[in-house]
């Protein structure tokens, strides 16, 4: 019985010790990172262009709070963004409701997900619109690799940050769940299988 509480207030005092808020540096780290242009729609004329990834990339550099724009797209589409430049960006937060600026001038609303970045021009802090373009922006992906010197010549360097990647996106664990609390709920169920349910 003892062995049972103490496991429990363990893994309970790992599970509250592993949990992170990565949003303590501000709103714009809500779009930091580089993210390809894969799709605009809407405007005036109704469009709804696919872009081929790495195309078009805007990168948002928080330190500098500076947005690197490089479009490469020699498509004949009526709307592709912004051209190839460096601006200056900000992100504007009212309650839950994120607004991006660019150059001092509202672009429009963004909804932001693990690997989407939704840029709405419909939706601005005065209100909403009609004919604006809502650019579908996805996170590039990006591999951490460490320099691991090993036995096995066959192994990959940073193999476990791309299972945890992998299990972060079938497991559908929010960004800011922290892995050891994963790794705690896995031995917790072990420990129960092994020594009997509670």
């Amino acid at each position: 019985m003892q062995l049972r509480v103490i496991i429990i207030l363990l893994g309970l005092m790992l599970f509250l010790l592993g949990c992170t808020n990565d949003n303590t540096h501000g709103s714009d780290d809500v779009v930091r990172g580089s993210w390809n242009l894969i799709n605009v729609s809407g405007g005036f004329a109704g469009v709804d262009d696919d872009f081929e990834k790495g195309k078009i990339v805007w990168k948002f550099d928080g330190k500098t709070e500076s947005l690197i724009v490089v479009n490469n797209d020699a498509s004949n589409s009526i709307y592709n963004g912004l051209p190839t430049g460096t601006y200056t960006y900000s992100v504007l937060q009212e309650k839950d409701k994120f607004y991006l600026f660019v150059n001092d001038k509202e672009v429009g609303g963004i909804l932001v997900t693990e690997t989407k970045l939704v840029l709405d021009q419909n939706i601005i802090t005065s209100g909403s619109g009609a004919d604006g373009f809502v650019l579908v922006l996805e996170k590039k992906a990006t591999y951490e690799t460490k320099d691991i010197k090993t036995k096995n010549p066959g192994a990959r360097p940073g193999s476990l940050i791309l299972l945890k990647m992998v299990l972060a996106n079938y497991l559908y664990l929010p960004s800011n769940y922290s892995f050891t609390a994963f790794f705690f709920l896995v031995f917790y169920f072990i420990t129960f299988i092994k020594f009997g349910a509670v």
